[in-house]
């Protein structure tokens, strides 16, 4: 009996949809993979002193940042994000409390980052479904398989799961026919003039993992121009939410497509109105610090932190230098400033290698940070990541492996990897069988329940390989035993 077309009008809808993504697809600016920067250049103006005036009443006093200047061994120093540039737009690049440039990764695994975007792919050549008969692209970041009936052959259909499939007969007077399910989320599965329908999702809506959406399966599908605002995809719609929390001010980063958050922006807003203080804005989250430096006051004279310069003579004790925190009198001179590598905590008036948690943000959402009395510590944690991936701070974040170890899917069939690229998982594939049953058909299997004569050939798993060995006992379905079969 001649067959006929069973998919005829999901063909022509699916072409019209592949049309419409490639016509797009020809406005979209190609997406390229960006690299990692290895120095950081001078971001721009560094801060200068406030209204030019005298130390003792002037404003306070801007620190000067180049791709010279080295702090710690190599970094640029800095007093605010405007100093940091590693020109690496899949980087956010941010002054550490230190006062060296640091950056963090844009985007988070499993995400790629795309000349700065992060999405779910940048080239069609990152899509592949393994069905030979649909069309893989990348449009807008999102990978698209769209099945093309041209692929197959006269008699055949593209199935979005099992590649060309022949055309599949059916009731009409039952439509739901389970013969007619593809197992794919994205088709409605039916029956029509005798043969079986697979609709794909209709033109202008996205296949996701649980079925067609309007617009969006997950965040990352969703872009927003403004980088002050994250897109977020709810109930498969396109929403805008505030990227920064709370009294934060949003801090537009250098590519625009990305921001940073805190109380402050720049160093410039950070001014004091102290002359002799150096005014910054540094760490991850954005706070202003104003350090005093005796070296902006005249011969015999000292910085306080909130009076400016004054005559070294000033002080006996401690406790004539209360007017701000961790005071304290050295040489009759108040010093409000604590040793190398730790700061002023608020809280205490002490001064500690951190000032509570907090203080400790490394970045790295996987990473719990901690402030102790030997300082912050930042402990990765698995939990942090979405199931099946660990934390590893050295990649920036949630991976799927480091090691192959991390991939056993506990099948002795199966070749486990982890490539070191794209850090996830492989398994390849080594046997052919694991038990008898897999090498049935072989030949005739005798009548189980009479032994047969001694060195009766029976098709056996040996070592994952179907072989026939000569059977002393009784040749069952699932290989030789010699008594009855356990089947």
């Amino acid at each position: 009996m001649a067959r006929i077309h069973s998919e005829r009008s999901f063909v022509t809808a699916a072409a019209r949809k592949l049309g419409v993504l490639l016509a797009l697809a020809a406005f979209v600016p190609v997406l390229v993979s960006a690299c990692s920067g290895a120095q950081f250049e001078s971001g721009g103006e560094a801060g200068a002193s406030s209204n030019g005036g005298s130390p003792t009443t002037g404003g306070s006093a801007g620190a000067t940042s180049t791709a010279g200047s080295a702090v710690g061994g190599g970094a640029s120093a800095c007093s605010g994000p405007e100093d940091c540039n590693d020109n690496d737009n899949c980087t956010n690049d941010f002054c550490t409390t230190q006062g060296a440039c640091a950056s963090a990764p844009k985007c988070s695994a499993p995400e790629k980052c795309c000349n700065g975007d992060c999405s779910g792919c940048c080239e069609d050549a990152d899509c592949d479904d393994s069905v030979g008969c649909t069309t893989n692209t990348c449009f807008a970041g999102k990978c698209m398989f769209v099945p093309n009936d041209a692929a197959c052959g006269p008699e055949e259909f593209c199935s979005v799961t099992e590649s060309c499939r022949p055309l599949i007969a059916c009731i009409d007077a039952d439509p739901n026919s389970a013969a007619c399910g593809d197992s794919s989320p994205c088709t409605t599965d039916s029956c029509a003039n005798g043969f079986c329908r697979n609709e794909f999702c209709e033109q202008g809506s996205v296949c996701c993992n649980t079925g067609c959406a309007e617009e969006c399966c997950e965040d990352s599908d969703c872009k927003s121009a403004d980088p002050c605002l994250v897109g977020s995809c709810q109930a498969g719609k396109c929403q805008k939410v505030a990227r920064c929390e709370g009294s934060d001010k949003c801090c537009p980063n250098r590519d625009d497509t990305s921001a940073s958050c805190g109380s402050c922006c720049s160093a410039a807003e950070c001014n004091d109105d102290v002359g002799c203080t150096v005014d910054t804005c540094t760490g991850a989250r954005l706070a202003c610090s104003n350090t005093p430096n005796d070296s902006l006051c005249g011969a015999g004279q000292v910085c306080s932190a909130d009076r400016g310069c004054l005559q070294q003579v000033e002080c006996k004790d401690a406790g004539d230098c209360q007017q701000n925190g961790c005071g304290r009198c050295e040489q009759g001179v108040c010093k409000y400033d604590c040793p190398a590598g730790k700061s002023c905590c608020e809280n205490s008036n002490a001064c500690a290698l951190c000032c509570g948690d907090a203080s400790c943000d490394d970045g790295i959402a996987c990473t719990v940070d901690k402030c102790g009395s030997a300082g912050c510590s930042h402990t990765p944690s698995d939990l942090s990541c979405s199931a099946g991936y660990i934390c590893d701070p050295g990649l920036g974040g949630c991976v799927q492996c480091t090691t192959a170890a991390h991939c056993d899917d506990h099948n002795t069939c199966t070749k486990d990897g982890c490539n070191l690229q794209t850090h996830t998982c492989t398994h390849l594939s080594l046997c052919e069988c694991q038990t008898g049953f897999d090498c049935q058909g072989v030949i005739s299997q005798p009548n189980a329940a009479i032994p047969p004569a001694e060195g009766t050939p029976c098709p056996s798993c040996v070592d994952g390989q179907c072989q026939i060995v000569q059977c002393s006992g009784s040749c069952c379905s699932s290989g030789c035993y010699f008594g009855l079969c356990p089947d």
